[in-house]
This record gives C-alpha cells, sequence and structure tokens, in this order.
C-alpha cells in the first residue's frame, strides 16, 4: 500500500512540475507579447508625431488609430497574463529587455538636446 501511495505523490509531483513548465512558458509568450505590443504602441506613436507631406492628414488619423489599437492589444496580453497568475512587464526597463521588436536603427528626427541623434 505504501508503495502505491509512494508511486501516486511521484506521478502528482511530475503532473505538478510539467504544469508549472507549461504555465511558466505561457508566462514567458505573454509577458513577450505585452512588450512587443508597447514598442510597437510607441513607434507608431512616433510616425504618428512626425508624419509629413501631402498625405499628413490621412495618415496621421490612421497612425492616431493604430497606436490606439496598439494600446488596447497590449491591455487585453496584460489582463491574460494577470489572469492566469503572471505578472506582466510595466517598466521601461523590463519592456526592453523583454521585447523581440528593436528600436529603429536610425531616428526619424534629429534633436539637438540629444547628441546620440545627430
Amino acid at each position: 500500500m505504501a508503495n502505491v501511495l509512494e508511486k501516486e505523490k511521484e506521478a502528482k509531483l511530475a503532473k505538478n512540475a510539467k504544469d508549472r513548465k507549461k504555465t511558466s512558458g505561457l508566462h514567458a509568450l505573454l509577458g513577450r507579447q505585452v512588450a512587443n505590443w508597447a514598442v510597437l504602441h510607441i513607434k507608431i506613436h512616433q510616425h504618428h508625431w512626425y508624419v509629413k507631406g501631402p498625405n499628413f492628414y490621412a495618415l496621421h488619423v490612421k497612425f492616431e488609430e493604430l497606436y490606439e489599437e496598439a494600446a488596447l492589444t497590449m491591455d487585453q496580453f496584460a489582463e491574460r497574463l494577470l489572469s492566469v497568475g503572471g505578472q506582466p512587464v510595466s517598466t521601461t526597463k523590463e519592456i526592453a529587455a523583454a521585447a523581440t521588436i528593436k528600436e529603429h536603427e536610425k531616428p526619424l528626427v534629429t534633436h539637438p538636446t540629444n547628441p546620440a541623434s545627430n
């Protein structure tokens, strides 16, 4: 009887470890999505601010629509992550570390107060 109980305990521990691994993978995936959507939101917002040219108004409005959609999507991923026991990234440092979407190689505009962009 003790042997059967021991085997059941081992099976339960193995299942719990497998479940934790799955949950950890889900948390990582959702966390990366939160970070990527945060970066995308910022990048689209940047284009919204700096769009120029004959199609300014149409593009300005479209970029606003897109960054609002990106913010909503980011929020949905973060709330899903919270609902399954995870913790979404919520600082710029965490977002930069977790995101697979990276900054533009060169800035869209140069800022006189930022020597790195000149």
